[in-house]
This record gives structure tokens, C-alpha cells and sequence, in this order.
């Protein structure tokens, strides 16, 4: 059942490399100028995080390309951050 347990974590370097090679790429690639968003600024800014993993890979440029969750805590967060640009990169399209 798909979720139903963990990936042992020195493994997932090598699982996301395979993915990025042999099925995100080539779907990037045959869309240009398409970006690529994180969902959850922890997700994508904590050492290690989705686009730190991402940029490590070659599919993105910069970890800026990330929005809140929807449901996000914390003090003073902005949870409109980056909703622009997103929006303006779906006009894009």
C-alpha cells in the first residue's frame, strides 16, 4: 500500500536522482518554461528540503519558488508570499 511505511533515508538521494533522470526531466524538458513550486516554506527551505534536493538535481534554479501551506503556524507569517509570482507563472502557461 503505497505510504504505508518509509524509505530508509540514505536511499532517497538515489530514488530522487533516478526519478529526475528517467521520468521528471524529459517531462520538464519537453514543457518549456515550465517552474517547478513547493508547497510548505519548511518543506522547501529546511537544510535538506525539497528544493534544496531539487536544485542538487538541476531542476530548479534557486529554492525561491515556494508558497505556504494552507494551514501554516507560526508568528508573523505572510501567507500571500509568493502568491503572485505563482499565479503570474500559471498565466504563463
Amino acid at each position: 500500500m503505497p505510504g504505508s511505511y518509509r524509505i530508509a533515508p540514505k536511499l532517497l538521494p538515489d530514488l530522487h536522482q533516478a526519478w529526475w533522470h528517467n521520468y521528471g526531466k524529459p517531462l520538464l524538458d519537453s514543457m518549456p518554461g515550465v517552474q517547478v513550486w513547493a508547497v510548505g516554506g519548511s518543506v522547501a527551505k529546511n537544510n535538506g528540503g525539497v528544493a534544496e534536493q531539487l536544485i542538487t538535481l538541476g531542476c530548479v534554479a534557486d529554492n525561491n519558488n515556494w508558497i505556504y501551506q494552507a494551514r501554516a503556524r507560526g508568528k508573523n507569517l505572510n501567507k500571500e508570499l509568493n502568491w503572485p509570482r505563482l499565479l503570474e507563472a500559471c498565466a504563463l502557461l
